[in-house]
């Protein structure tokens, strides 16, 4: 057979067939999630409608506290991880250090509304223990950005599709099994712990934990 016709396989082609194939990895495993969460909460809802709209409250104070503790840090994260002036993990320690402090501000701020709302048990307890799962996904998205970065969305897409199996496949078994309310409502921080010591032990932690410095930030974001 006769292969002379055939095109070469050019350094460009090689390349956006590696770049296709991290996006799907990394798509797939989000899809992966989404319907995991979507069947979960069908199955809540047809048990208890009443519990289902108290997680349904939860997981919206968690989505504000997770966007206060990202803050839009993501996006100047990606310019300074790309300069090669800059120490990788210092940048990912100041991100942290800032999140942290973010995420602390806005948790006081939740438990300050549910107080002052009079929520009472179950309500109160899974408004605190699901809105600090979703608070802490802004931690770990510190991670995954330095691993889109260094375009390891292969390894990003398994550390996601294993939390989320862990996460939702706890709470399915929690339902099933009659456990309560509270008991359930542990899915999301298992969840997030898995993907937030996924994506630091992946990342690498040799050099991460120190103390920073945060003098210069305002200029290398601006310089972004």
């Amino acid at each position: 057979m006769n292969h002379s016709n055939d095109p070469p396989i050019t350094p460009d082609a090689s390349r956006s067939h590696r770049i296709s194939t991290k996006l799907a990895s990394l798509l797939s495993a989000r899809w992966f999630m989404e319907i995991l969460q979507a069947l979960f909460f069908i199955y809540l809802a047809r048990l208890s409608t009443s519990t289902y709209g108290e997680f349904m409250l939860a997981i919206n104070l968690g989505t504000i506290i997770r966007l206060i503790a990202e803050f839009g840090l993501n996006v100047p994260l990606v310019g300074l991880l790309t300069q090669k002036d800059e120490q990788p993990k210092g940048i990912l320690t100041q991100v942290l250090v800032l999140k942290t402090a973010l995420l602390a501000l806005a948790y006081v701020g939740v438990v300050g509304f549910v107080n002052w709302q009079q929520y009472h048990s179950p309500l109160y307890e899974f408004a605190l223990i699901i809105s600090i799962g979703f608070g802490l996904d802004a931690l770990s998205t510190t991670f995954f950005t330095a691993l889109e970065v260094q375009g390891r969305q292969l390894q990003e897409g398994k550390i996601r599709a294993i939390a989320a199996l862990c996460g939702y496949g706890y709470g399915f078994t929690a339902i099933f099994w009659g456990a309560p309310p509270l008991a359930i409502a542990l899915f999301k921080p298992i969840e997030t712990a898995i993907n937030l010591v996924g994506g630091a032990l992946t990342v690498g932690v040799k050099g991460l934990w120190r103390w920073p410095t945060l003098s210069g930030w305002g200029q290398r974001c601006a310089g972004c």
